[in-house]
């Protein structure tokens, strides 16, 4: 990104930059729950082997294949 070159915009832009970056960042938002069905690659196999999955993690909504997923029921959580 280009920062303009008065001083006051390049002040402005780089303090809504340092708003914007302090207060949310791409780890701490929540990714948006898909569509039932969708189909994605398991977050946690190699990219190679690129496996797709409907499964997703409960706690973090991330795509999780069989091999990486351990199935409890309500009573044990």
């Amino acid at each position: 990104m280009v920062i303009p070159r008065t001083p006051a915009a390049a002040r402005m832009v780089m303090a809504i930059r340092q708003l914007y970056s302090s207060s949310t960042s791409a780890a701490a938002l929540p990714r948006p729950a898909d569509p039932p069905g969708k189909r994605g690659r398991c977050q946690l196999c190699p990219r190679q082997s690129d496996l797709k999955t409907t499964q997703t993690c409960q706690k973090f909504n991330a795509y999780i294949c069989k091999d990486h997923a351990i199935t409890t029921c309500l009573a044990c959580i």
